[in-house]
């Protein structure tokens, strides 16, 4: 369980005082619609060539975000993106989105990892997870068990199945935020703490800002062995 615990997943923690929670989501655990909803005004706009540009810890990133267009998922339609938000994904590793009702919903794309005190790599395969309930006040909870896959790098070994808890809280909501010298209104701040569902050791943490019709705008990232990752909004096209 240390090499897992210590594996840098994909993707600033504040204190505050839970006074809602919510129950593991069930569009987590099963197929759900195959509706095809786009959107320019809600916390994660779907249109297709819709388009954000990020700095890393400050530099220009060197691929832009691109929604290109919705593909099938598990029983569902889901939007595809070209990239993620996690400095771990090479470039054009796809990642989807959806959102059903008040719900935002992330399926990640498969990175290969190195664990830090061997050097061993290894694949850890896609999952899903509950990104933000946008009707949930402002210091509400929920959890999430979230399955995914890993294998050893260049081993012909089957993959394990593995899963881990995420605790969620809404941050802040409905607030203005400034990012990279723009001010963007009714943004919401919500943090997702990742650890091993067995152990209940800490794998990660990492906030969301997403303003209303425009996205994500920032996102911070601490992981297991100290290290942190900031992504800042630069630039953006949301097509109506």
């Amino acid at each position: 369980m240390n090499k897992i615990k210590i594996l840098a997943f994909l993707l600033a923690a504040l204190p505050f005082v839970l006074c809602e929670t919510e129950p593991v989501d069930p569009y987590l655990s099963g197929a759900f619609d195959s509706e095809v909803v786009t959107s320019f005004d809600d916390y994660f706009p779907r249109n297709t060539n819709n388009v954000w540009r990020y700095k890393t810890n400050g530099r220009l990133d060197s691929t832009s975000v691109v929604m290109s267009g919705a593909v099938p998922y598990e029983d569902a339609m889901w939007f595809k993106m070209n990239h993620g938000f996690d400095a771990l994904q090479p470039e054009n590793a796809e990642n989807l989105v959806k959102r059903i009702e008040d719900d935002y919903l992330f399926v990640t794309a498969p990175v290969t990892v190195t664990e830090r005190t061997t050097s061993l790599r290894f694949i850890i395969s896609s999952y899903k997870y509950l990104i933000l309930k946008e009707n949930l006040a402002q210091g509400a909870t929920w959890n999430q068990t979230v399955n995914y896959k890993y294998s050893p790098f260049g081993f012909e070994m089957p993959e394990v199945d593995k899963k881990f808890l995420v605790e969620s809280t809404i941050i802040e909501k409905n607030i203005p935020v400034t990012v990279n010298g723009n001010r963007y209104e009714n943004v919401i701040h919500v943090k997702h703490v990742f650890k091993d569902f067995y152990s209940q050791d800490l794998i990660m943490q990492q906030s969301f800002w997403l303003a209303k019709g425009v996205g994500v705008i920032r996102t911070l990232s601490e992981y297991e062995n100290g290290t942190t990752t900031t992504k800042v909004l630069d630039s953006y096209t949301v097509n109506e």
